[in-house]
């Protein structure tokens, strides 16, 4: 069965996954609301990892934390919950690919210190000098347990970063969770962080690929975007025939593309 190309294309393009703002009209556009569980511990279940441009958690589970400098001093409780028996910070490699837009930072903790707190921080790392004497990181966000006792969660305030960590492309950032306790009597511990994402649209470019998809065509971007990341090329002529119908064998190659299904093994 035959259907119009815009219909496909509508439901394809929310699976490209490479990064820029919204399309503009989507009643979802704006700030989002904030993460919330029905129960600050333990830690919640993540979404699916889904495409499209929906919310997905990226867990990063204490365990997955190393001491930043210093001995390997990490000591775990009965509960999973983790803090270093000498105080300091401990960090964590994020796995997130260039493009995607992170909104949220959370941190699953405990908190029964009089006088300090447990801070969480997203970092960009770019480069600089070894010793330091240069800068070579931004921080992105950060959140605390600051004026909370006992088990807790914490929520960041709302940011939009487009994760870049594509070398090939511009080089980028290499981003990591930094968690700092500054005591190590076992008053301050975490259980994990969350990095709350979705994949994106690419932005428009200044010119077009097509000859008859122009910079004012209502679906400009989209079908930019699926012809920067391969998906459709296009017609030999230079055109794109964006009111054509779709044959099976297009909509098998243009799924294949989409979904790497050439791989052999």
């Amino acid at each position: 069965m035959k259907r119009r190309f815009m219909i496909f294309l509508s439901i394809l393009s929310l699976g490209v996954f490479l990064a820029g703002p919204a399309f503009a009209g989507d009643p979802d556009e704006g700030i989002p609301s904030g993460p919330s569980v029905a129960s600050p511990f333990p830690p919640q279940a993540p979404e699916p990892n889904v495409f499209g441009t929906q919310t997905n958690i990226l867990q990063i589970p204490a365990s997955s934390f190393v001491p930043w400098g210093g001995a390997w001093d990490v000591v775990y409780d009965s509960m999973g919950y983790v803090h270093r028996s000498g105080g300091g910070a401990m960090w964590a490699t994020v796995t997130l690919p260039a493009g995607a837009n992170i909104q949220w930072l959370d941190l699953y903790y405990y908190d029964t210190s009089a006088g300090s707190d447990i801070t969480a921080t997203l970092r960009a790392y770019y480069g600089g000098d070894f010793w330091g004497t240069v800068p070579n990181y931004i921080d992105i966000a950060s959140v605390s347990s600051s004026g909370s006792g006992g088990y807790g969660y914490a929520v960041s305030s709302y940011f939009s970063h487009t994760v870049n960590n594509d070398v090939a492309y511009g080089g980028g950032y290499q981003y990591t969770v930094n968690v700092v306790l500054p005591v190590g009597d076992g008053s301050l511990g975490f259980k994990g962080v969350d990095l709350w994402w979705n994949r994106q649209i690419s932005p428009a470019p200044a010119t077009a690929t097509f000859s008859d998809v122009p910079t004012s065509h209502p679906f400009f971007q989209e079908i930019e975007a699926l012809a920067a990341s391969g998906i459709t090329t296009g017609y030999s002529d230079g055109t794109f025939r964006p009111n054509n119908y779709v044959t099976r064998q297009a909509l098998a190659a243009y799924l294949a593309r989409a979904l790497g299904l050439h791989w052999s093994h």
